[in-house]
């Protein structure tokens, strides 16, 4: 499945490699594999939608990969499909769809587990890969991964806000971009200094889709959010003060009320309850907790939870 990898030295990290998956529908996605010294745990660490993994790696300074690398995780970060080096992208043609990235957490998955089938494996999801997993796990319940790391994961649903005018905002919106793509056939992301990746129309029909019919769904039908509960692992869910829309902290909780017996909450700003994270000021937004170099403390705090979950010597992972 893995593609001969080839060994990327940079200043921040050395020994990173990028490894190459190819699809059962021939797309090829590249993955960032950043070593960890006597690693306890390998995690995936995806990025959100108008972005690449450029957000959550830097070769440049500290980021999100690297710390949790620096706390003994060894860290995959895939470019998901359409975006940075999993190209191609819109504007080269690329057509792809969000039933597909749900699929594509297979691919990290066994990618994962063909590297370190001895160590416990975590998702840790900023937005869109935050979803797309779940709904992989949701419709897998079995699937290899001891536990979530979701850094501002929520879903445009009537059911998932919690201020009706913050819902009615958001099928304004949904209306408008879905009127933009339905003219270009894409939405211009970069047009529109909404981030540096365009969407497909296929991707964001589905999701332009979910706010009217208030109803997080697949294009064949599949609920995903009737099975959120089957997740079933260990949640780290962490929101922000700072993100006022894109995923407001009530509306998230809200999302992952589901999962509520196995979550633990970071909310960052006026109603921080950890110490540590109380400096993190201003509340970081949307893409900024897991971009912006002064939330390196929460990204520690990440690690330590992951590692927190590992199990003793001689037990297994579920």
């Amino acid at each position: 499945m893995a593609e001969a990898a080839r060994l990327i030295d940079t200043p921040m990290q050395a020994g990173v490699v990028e490894r190459w998956i190819e699809a059962p529908d021939g797309w090829r996605l590249s993955v960032l594999d950043v070593p960890a010294e006597r690693p306890r745990a390998i995690a995936l660490v995806g990025h959100a939608m108008m972005v690449d993994r450029r957000t959550v790696y830097r070769s440049d300074r500290p980021s999100l990969a690297t710390s949790l690398a620096a706390a003994g995780i060894r860290t995959l970060v895939p470019d998901l499909r359409g975006h940075g080096a999993s190209g191609p992208g819109v504007a080269e043609g690329g057509r792809w769809s969000y039933e597909q990235l749900v699929a594509d957490t297979k691919l990290y998955v066994e990618l994962a587990t063909s590297l370190r089938p001895d160590l416990p494996l975590f998702v840790v999801g900023n937005s869109l890969f935050g979803h797309t997993s779940l709904a992989y796990v949701g419709q897998h319940p079995g699937t290899r991964v001891a536990g979530f790391v979701a850094f501002a994961v929520n879903i445009w649903t009537r059911r998932f806000s919690a201020d009706p005018l913050r819902g009615a905002a958001k099928q304004v919106l949904g209306k408008l971009s879905g009127a933009v793509v339905d003219r270009l056939g894409y939405l211009p992301v970069t047009r529109l200094k909404l981030g540096t990746q365009d969407e497909p129309g296929a991707y964001w029909a589905c999701m332009s889709r979910w706010v009217p019919r208030d109803r997080w769904d697949s294009d064949d039908g599949v609920d995903y959010g009737e099975l959120l509960g089957q997740v079933a692992r260990p949640f780290l869910h962490i929101v922000s003060d700072g993100d006022r829309l894109l995923c407001h902290p009530d509306d998230a909780l809200l999302f992952s009320q589901a999962l509520a017996p196995y979550r633990q909450i970071v909310r960052l700003g006026g109603r921080c309850e950890q110490p540590s994270l109380r400096g993190i000021t201003p509340a970081p937004g949307h893409v900024e907790m897991v971009s912006h170099p002064r939330c390196e403390p929460l990204w520690r705090h990440a690690a330590s939870w992951m590692l927190d979950q590992c199990p003793a010597a001689g037990d297994q992972w579920p």
